[in-house]
């Protein structure tokens, strides 16, 4: 039985609640038994989930294991191997004029908390933070994508067999019921999507002053030193590019060269593309579809508009229909006020951008909002501390692509406009948590008690001595 046939959002909402507080802090062995029964379950599920992913938009079995099944079994394996260290207490030092106190933080679940996943990686960010939500000692409602309605149902499954009713509700639907859900008193709401929707959530949100993860996006640009060897960097530019055929958050989305590079880089991008993917990429089964017709015609739109304006195509547009795919394609001539450079691309177009000079080029980048992430080539030391402190973005990467992802022991997320709060590992555990301060005097008496009226001589003569001590360190 499907959990929302018998809940609609508000029933759900209150039933979740109600167990809330009849356990406001599970054990953590509980805790690590329903992490260990997602992790059975997923792979239980695996070969439902590749097929789901194939029949929603064409994923390569490859990537459905890699960037999605792998990730979040990584996820499991260090919540459960760290969860116990995580969710101790945290003593912290006492001040000066708290002696004989005592004071430490208390890691507490927040409550009922809202996740709302994308359909572009359906099964991580779906999973993922439901893995944080969860070893954090939440109850959960998880809505996930209409747009996938396949790998859904799939993860549907997986909920159901995996946690109690009372820990974890799935709730199907489209955006009116996402933005039912967000209207509700939840403890907090994890979205992934767009700005456009982020407005939304974040709208409903402030009714309840419900705090907000916001996982967004942006145009994420990519920076190549004239000096740099650039083969090696069109190879690892065009992975994550063309991973999820650029349907990724954190995909590349234009590239900054010196005019000395660019007939080279295209060069290299055709090689690469060709090494990779055969002389049929649009056949080729290793690479992703687009999601639907409305984002593959969103695509030319852009592409054409960009032709429009001046932009020059340095290969063939080519596109797919019946099997919702379309051909890469290097876009040079853009200027930063095409209608290209404007939004998220969100597909495998590729504009290139000409830069003179690296302070110029920093000064660009600073108009537009801030990306999820900049991408850095250089063996540059000097320009790269440059970049660092010239630029704003949720993270950098330098020499590589996705790394910063990746790497489960370093905060994920935006900057402004790309996004707020911080997922992964312990960062995706604080993030769902409450850190309680709680402070304890002990038998001895309270310093603080210097401060009571009546103000006596002594008592000004050590306010004085405490200013004077405090204004010196």
């Amino acid at each position: 039985m499907n959990n929302n046939e018998s809940f609609n959002s508000g029933d759900s909402f209150l039933e979740l609640q109600k167990h809330f507080f009849e356990n406001p802090y599970p054990a953590i062995q509980e805790r690590i038994k329903g992490l260990k029964k997602l992790r059975s379950n997923i792979i239980r599920f695996r070969e439902d989930i590749v097929e789901a992913l194939r029949m929603d938009f064409s994923k390569p079995a490859f990537e459905s294991d890699s960037s999605e099944i792998l990730v979040c079994l990584r996820e499991i394996h260090l919540a459960i191997k760290n969860i116990k260290y995580w969710a101790q207490n945290q003593n912290v030092d006492s001040d000066l004029l708290l002696l004989g106190s005592s004071s430490y933080i208390r890691y507490e679940p927040k409550g009922v908390v809202l996740i709302i996943s994308p359909w572009n990686y359906p099964i991580n960010l779906s999973l993922s933070p439901l893995i944080s939500a969860y070893a954090a000692g939440n109850k959960i409602i998880l809505k996930p994508s209409e747009l996938t309605p396949y790998i859904s149902i799939v993860i549907q499954k997986i909920i159901d067999e995996s946690f109690e009713r009372n820990e974890v509700i799935v709730i199907q639907g489209d955006g009116i019921v996402s933005a039912e859900l967000s209207s509700l008193p939840f403890n907090h709401v994890f979205f992934t999507g767009s700005g456009f929707i982020a407005k939304k959530i974040l709208q409903a949100a402030s009714v309840n002053l419900t705090p907000v993860t916001l996982e967004l996006g942006g145009k994420c640009p990519v920076i190549i030193d004239r000096n740099f060897d650039l083969q090696k960097a069109v190879k690892h530019i065009a992975f994550a590019k063309l991973l999820n055929a650029g349907q990724t958050c954190i995909a590349p989305d234009f590239v900054c060269l010196h005019q000395s590079h660019l007939d080279e880089f295209v060069y290299l991008w055709d090689q690469n593309l060709s090494r990779s993917y055969g002389d049929d990429i649009l056949h080729n089964s290793d690479y992703c579809g687009i999601i639907n017709k409305n984002h593959l015609t969103r695509l030319t739109n852009i592409y054409n508009a960009s032709i429009e304006d001046g932009a020059i195509a340095c290969n063939k547009f080519e596109v797919e229909y019946s099997k919702l795919k379309m051909k890469p394609v290097l876009l040079k001539n853009v200027l930063w006020d095409n209608s290209i450079m404007s939004e998220e691309i969100f597909g495998p177009l590729l504009p290139l951008i000409i830069y003179e000079s690296i302070e110029d080029l920093c000064v660009e980048l600073n108009k537009k909002d801030r990306p999820l992430n900049v991408y850095l080539f250089t063996n540059n030391s000097k320009l790269k501390e440059q970049v660092i402190s010239k630029t704003r973005s949720g993270g950098i990467t330098i020499n590589q692509c996705l790394l910063n992802y990746i790497d489960h022991n370093l905060p994920f997320g935006g900057d402004h406009q790309s996004g707020m709060g911080r997922s992964q590992g312990v960062f995706g555990f604080k993030e769902f948590s409450h850190e309680r301060s709680i402070t304890q005097q002990s038998i001895l008496p309270s310093t603080l008690q210097l401060f009571y009226p009546p103000y006596s001589k002594i008592k000004l003569l050590i306010k004085s001595l405490l200013l004077k001590i405090y204004s010196s360190l």
